[in-house]
């Protein structure tokens, strides 16, 4: 696939948390669902949270997840923004 310059950027960036903004449309699930493929690539015993914001994307993020990664183990997180903050808050209430 031809990635855009910030599409590099951030498959490329490495040791940090991160937070990928942009329009409908522009490829961010694609990239979103390369870096998690590409960490455990890396790292198999990696986890990881992949957070939308809509029920919609973050059923669309965790479909195509699935494709390339099992989800079912490994500890991964795929849901909205309002779901991580209640997992968080009923782990520590």
């Amino acid at each position: 696939m031809n990635w855009t310059p910030e599409q590099q950027a951030i498959l490329e960036t490495w040791g940090q948390g991160q937070a990928i903004v942009a329009g409908a449309g522009c490829g961010k699930t694609t990239t979103l669902v390369m870096k998690c493929q590409r960490l455990l690539e890396k790292k198999p015993d990696a986890r990881f949270i992949a957070v939308s914001f809509t029920e919609k994307s973050a059923a669309d993020l965790r479909e195509k997840l699935s494709k390339k990664i099992d989800l079912t183990s490994g500890g991964h997180w795929v849901m909205t923004i309002h779901g991580l903050c209640a997992q968080i808050v009923r782990a520590y209430p």
